[in-house]
């Protein structure tokens, strides 16, 4: 049992890892004009048959089956929580600057905790508001805060950023419940699916970059920080819950700044480093106090999520 929560926890910062490069690549992606909705739509399009291939391999076609009602919920959950999310977080980064949209969109995990205790019943999620607490100060740190103009604040560009918030926040809640029926691959489908659908139809009809290099930056995008991170992400929460989960992948900034200072030269401070330490910190409050919850937890995650390897679901008998 402790050797899967440790699991969970490698899990969700290697998802954190492989999200870091987002911003870096969207960054070489645009240099060939190709603009933000046109590449969250390649990025989906790409990854898609990647996580059908890897769907039929882990569940054979079996893992299509759904009932109408999980079809309704992936829709929801891919749309407005996926898909919303981006596109909001999309209008956010158009109107306030990219650090305070990060700052901003951070504050998801407590909106998750928020869902789960009040809406889930899940009176234990809120012992993860001090590590919250912790890892938030250290973002705002790290994003360099007091450098910005809150006098010159756009309203609307916080506002698309809150509402990205909920979105993913909502998405990280109800993922919890899910996944205690439906695979993590399962849900990436199905979600990823009504996403491409519904964004293609109302927002696809933009033209395609030519180069190629656009294309395999795109692919990098839909694989390597895409696809993957994500599939590590909700097999994480499969072991861990969500609630420690949102809080983990605060981690994800803190090495998008290392990248941007390794890899595009930008300047890395003293203040963004005691940022940097205060988020990981806050993480390793988060995996400290759950030591004592999980050895004395029977047969169940620390969220009470039932074990799984690999969408198999471990008898109750550890």
């Amino acid at each position: 049992m402790k050797r899967l929560s440790a699991s969970g926890y490698f899990l969700v910062i290697a998802a954190a890892f492989g999200f870091s490069f987002k911003s870096i690549l969207a960054k070489l992606a645009y240099g060939y004009g190709v603009d933000a909705m046109t590449l969250m739509l390649m990025r989906v399009f790409i990854a898609l048959p990647f996580i059908l291939a890897t769907l039929f391999f882990v569940e054979g076609r079996d893992g299509l089956r759904a009932t109408l009602g999980e079809f309704v919920l992936f829709a929801f959950m891919g749309i407005v929580g996926i898909g919303c999310a981006m596109l909001f977080s999309l209008y956010s980064i158009e109107m306030i600057d990219a650090s305070l949209s990060t700052l901003v969109v951070f504050t998801y995990p407590a909106m998750t905790v928020v869902i789960l205790t009040i809406f889930l019943g899940e009176r234990e999620a809120l012992s993860r508001l001090l590590p919250f607490g912790a890892t938030f100060a250290g973002l705002a740190l790290v994003v360099r805060a007091d450098r910005m103009d809150f006098l010159a604040l756009n309203a609307r560009g916080i506002a698309f950023a809150l509402a990205a918030a909920l979105c993913f926040a909502v998405y990280n809640a109800l993922s919890e419940k899910v996944l205690k029926e439906v695979s993590p691959i399962r849900l990436t489908f199905y979600s990823t699916a009504f996403l491409a659908v519904f964004f293609g139809v109302f927002f696809g009809g933009g033209p395609y970059p030519g180069a190629l290099e656009a294309w395999a930056i795109a692919a990098l995008l839909a694989i390597f920080s895409g696809f993957l991170p994500f599939l590590f992400f909700l097999y994480g929460m499969k072991r861990i819950g969500a609630a420690k989960t949102v809080i983990i992948g605060s981690i994800g900034p803190v090495f998008t700044v290392v990248w941007a200072y390794l890899l595009l030269g930008e300047r890395l401070d003293t203040i963004q480093m005691t940022g940097m330490v205060m988020v990981v910190a806050g993480v390793a409050t988060l995996r400290l106090t759950g030591r004592s919850r999980e050895a004395s937890t029977t047969g169940r995650g620390a969220a009470g999520v039932p074990e799984v390897t690999d969408g198999i679901r471990i008898r109750d008998t550890n």
